[in-house]
């Protein structure tokens, strides 16, 4: 297992093919140079032929996500744009990281919560800065609503199993939160990311009283 925020592997081949963001550079201007407290494993779709040393462990995960959202407050003169845009890619990985672990517990549902959070965040600081063909870096509402979505539903998924096997949460309160940052996803399309009014009728018929109690519809 991999104890840093991102495989030595994967730090080498980046460093030597200049594929290291602003972030993860030791000098800002040089693209291929960086260290084990700055490069942070990248998302990619690719997950075949895993090895042990290519997954992080739950410490380097939760290192990794206390050094990203600690970025929000650090090097205040780069643009919230950016380090939005990195934080996504590299959230997303830490995500998938607790999905090839099948890391379903507390720790993955404090984490997940934190990367709703932040996607929220994301969208009401930068919804009016949507990329367009004149502006292709600007932000992406679509990927990230999707990947809102997709945190939510995993987390709706953690609870939910959680409460069959008897063992439940000690934050009731966050559970309930989540469920409504769901519902208010559902009650309209946003961008490209549509959605159907009878979502909304599904989580509210399937969601547990306990869940509904704690929230006002």
């Amino acid at each position: 297992m991999c104890d840093l925020m991102c495989p030595e592997k994967e730090r080498e081949f980046r460093s030597a093919n200049g594929d290291l963001e602003i972030f993860e550079r030791i000098d800002p201007d040089d693209r291929t140079k960086s260290n084990s407290d700055l490069c942070i494993k990248k998302y990619t779709r690719i997950v075949d032929n895993v090895t042990p040393d290519m997954v992080r462990t739950r410490d380097a995960l939760a290192t990794t996500a206390s050094y990203l959202y600690g970025l929000l407050d650090d090097r205040p003169e780069v643009p919230f744009m950016l380090k939005s845009k990195f934080l996504w890619d590299r959230l997303r990985s830490v995500r998938q990281d607790l999905s090839l672990q099948a890391i379903v517990d507390g720790f993955a549902e404090r984490t997940l919560e934190q990367m709703v959070r932040f996607a929220i965040l994301s969208e009401h600081e930068l919804c009016e800065e949507t990329a367009t063909v004149a502006n292709p870096d600007g932000h992406n509402s679509h990927l990230n609503v999707e990947q809102l979505a997709k945190t939510l539903t995993s987390l709706r998924h953690m609870y939910d199993d959680r409460a069959a096997r008897g063992v439940g949460t000690d934050r009731p309160g966050a559970e309930a939160e989540m469920f409504a940052y769901q519902l208010l996803l559902r009650i309209d399309s946003h961008g490209r990311y549509n959605v159907q009014r009878s979502e909304m009728l599904n989580d509210l018929r399937s969601a547990r009283p306990a869940v509904l109690s704690l929230i006002h519809i």
